[in-house]
């Protein structure tokens, strides 16, 4: 992003308006300019919460498939 003063060191992140449509409120809108910029922070909590919900689905697969259930 040259016009926006953005350093030429590649970034590893997310894009806000993907983020934007699943989770709002970590969206903000930059002060200088029209810019998007993600809360990583502000993401957190439901990253830690969707793994967590992930990890008890892949358990009870895990307990189906070894006739468990």
């Amino acid at each position: 992003f040259p016009s926006h003063d953005m350093d030429n060191v590649r970034h590893a992140g997310v894009i806000a308006n993907y983020v934007k449509e699943a989770l709002p409120e970590a969206i903000f809108i930059g002060k200088d300019s029209d810019l998007l910029t993600v809360s990583h922070s502000g993401m957190l909590g439901l990253l830690v919460e969707v793994c967590t919900e992930q990890q008890k689905r892949i358990e009870e697969l895990e307990r189906r498939l070894n006739g468990h259930a």
